[in-house]
């Protein structure tokens, strides 16, 4: 017999435990409030996602989707996505010894994708079922963290223990 085509299966969407909400920190600009909102809220519609994080300069600016109370730190994953200025995509979390750093975003994420704002953030989006997310989600995810990062980067001056003088 010969195939003309293959139709692979959907990975089915797993029971994720948390609660529907959006928790976005109190004191941000409007600019800030409404690029994170729409971004946010776009990927949470368009995509397979289920939950998403924006950690930017030490803390944690934007939770939505199914959120976890727990309080957030970048591990090593993370880390590496900030130094590299590269975005990490982990189709098959089980697959992955270090995933234990995002149950912090939300337990049992089946994929995660880790964006990174430059070196001084992440946007971490976690999908509903192992390889969820496609070529064109991390791209279009690539593309609003570029523009994410100049709205923050104008809304928020760095802190002044990380400013040099010339």
């Amino acid at each position: 017999m010969l195939w003309t085509q293959a139709n692979p299966r959907a990975a089915e969407r797993q029971e994720l435990s948390g609660e529907q909400g959006l928790v976005l920190a109190d004191d941000l600009d409007e600019a800030a409030r409404q690029e994170l909102g729409w971004g946010s809220h776009m990927l949470l519609t368009a995509t397979s996602a289920a939950t998403l994080l924006v950690y930017w300069r030490g803390r944690v600016l934007l939770r939505r989707g199914l959120i976890g109370d727990e309080h957030f730190e970048p591990g090593a994953i993370c880390q590496r996505a900030m130094d590299r200025d590269t975005l990490i995509s982990m189709v098959k979390t089980a697959l992955f010894p270090g995933r234990g750093e995002f149950d912090a975003v939300l337990p049992d994420l089946p994929a995660v994708v880790v964006a990174p704002i430059g070196h001084d953030g992440i946007v971490i989006v976690g999908g509903w079922s192992e390889r969820c997310f496609t070529r064109s989600d991390e791209l279009w995810l690539t593309g609003w963290v570029e523009r994410l990062r100049t709205t923050l980067d104008q809304t928020s001056p760095r802190p002044l223990d990380s400013l040099t003088s010339t």
